[in-house]
């Protein structure tokens, strides 16, 4: 069963549907140039990070000691930010088209970078604000803004639309500081409402994030997967499709001297599920996995459809949470027989407590080794269960894309520029 095949089982509203934009409108030939001119800056004693990080930015003022390091970063990084504000010109991103899972690296190195380089401009925001020039300073956050909203509307993958929530979250943050000073002119305030109703009411890529994850992401993993008469040869697939990466990944952290536990780890995994699985009748069936991922995405984009057109955000967001809750639910009653030990993904660490910063921006994953096997009487109870459910391997892939579900952030953020535009609105009224 092809790709193409997987594609035609699920809903139509699921299905990602790329229309090529013009490159003259694109930006992201010119954002590519900017972050291969961003010079990554020597981040002694951490003051890359406290600058656009720590804490929140809720001390705008720039620490004097950090001046020096805050002028040189933006000097080095001209050619960058000329670079990026080229492409926030012309007021259109779209991603390259997504090839092979081998791409996904690739295209999150990028976005990483690029979130790196639109840093800069939060930077500059901090020194306006420092040097007393509140007019100057939200010129720096409607630009943020601007590339934020860029990035989440570039039919990207999941991480990259997260990646531009970000920016738009902290600029956010900065019109609520700007808002709360008495210095900020009246026209900046203006244009802060102004800017907040534009965003309330514009499209948003969440949707078209989730169709790309789905059909160039999850159902191309899918597909690598086989179905087999011999259930070793779909276990070691499904190992190798949805264990390994991440097996890999920490072998890299923890050094070549995990490689032969990781390994462990591995083997005992797929001794497990065999044993599980044997004499099983039917423990994967490819396309009712697909049709099954189809309609859980499908059932995600009907839900956040509504969260744009009511005043009632609260109301909505809470139905969307039911709406997931409800989904999982009817999963988890099947999965429930899954040891988590053996789910897709599981995390791995010879510590126990390691923390690894992974590649999705502020998202710190924490890597685990379960600390021995599974009891034999535990497994002998759960393969007595799962015999009597029909694609178990299926049903748990499908439990495993839910896990990526981020579309609560959208609410939230939704949530949070209505509450600051009433707040400013108030204010008005007051002066």
């Amino acid at each position: 069963m092809s790709l193409s095949s997987l594609l035609e089982l699920i809903p139509s509203s699921a299905v990602y549907r790329r229309v090529a934009l013009d490159p003259r409108l694109n930006a992201l030939g010119p954002w590519q140039e900017a972050t291969e001119k961003f010079v990554i800056p020597e981040n002694e004693n951490s003051i890359w990070t406290k600058l656009v990080y720590a804490p929140q930015m809720l001390a705008l003022r720039i620490l004097p000691a950090h001046l020096n390091f805050a002028q040189e970063v933006l000097r080095q990084n001209a050619a960058s930010l000329d670079a990026l504000d080229r492409g926030m010109e012309r007021g259109q991103l779209q991603f390259d088209e997504f090839q092979s899972l081998e791409q996904a690296p690739i295209d999150t190195d990028f976005v990483s970078r690029l979130g790196e380089v639109a840093r800069l401009r939060l930077i500059r925001f901090r020194l306006q604000v420092s040097e007393g020039d509140h007019v100057s300073a939200a010129e720096e956050l409607f630009r943020v803004k601007k590339i934020g909203s860029m990035i989440c509307n570039g039919e990207g993958q999941m991480l990259h639309y997260l990646a531009g929530l970000w920016l738009r979250a902290a600029a956010l943050r900065g019109f609520g500081h700007l808002a709360a000073k008495i210095q900020t002119p009246r026209a900046v305030l203006d244009r802060i409402i102004e800017t907040l109703n534009e965003d309330i009411k514009a499209s948003d890529g969440l949707a078209q994030s989730l169709r790309v994850d789905l059909c160039s992401i999850a159902l191309a993993q899918l597909d690598r997967t086989i179905e087999d008469p011999d259930l070793e040869k779909v276990v070691d697939k499904l190992l190798e499709v949805f264990y390994v990466p991440r097996h890999n990944l920490a072998a890299i952290v923890r050094g070549s001297e995990y490689a032969a536990i990781a390994d462990g780890w591995l083997q005992e995994r797929r001794q497990q599920i065999l044993w599980l699985l044997g004499d099983h009748p039917n423990p994967f069936d490819k396309a009712a996995t697909a049709r099954l991922m189809g309609v859980i995405v499908a059932e995600t984009i009907r839900d956040l459809s509504h969260s744009r057109k009511s005043a009632f955000l609260n109301v909505i967001g809470h139905l969307h949470r039911m709406g997931r809750k409800m989904r999982l639910y009817r999963l988890a009653r099947k999965t429930r027989f899954w040891p988590v030990e053996l789910t897709p993904g599981v995390q791995i660490d010879t510590t126990g407590s390691a923390d690894v910063k992974s590649l999705a921006e502020g998202e710190v994953i924490t890597v685990q080794v379960p600390s021995r096997n599974l009891p034999e009487v535990s497994l002998a109870a759960l393969r007595a269960k799962l015999s009597r459910i029909d694609n178990p391997i299926g049903l748990m892939l499908a439990e495993h894309l839910m896990a990526h579900d981020y579309s609560p952030h959208l609410l939230e953020h939704l949530k949070k520029m209505k509450t600051m535009r009433e707040l400013i609105k108030a204010y008005f009224n007051c002066g």
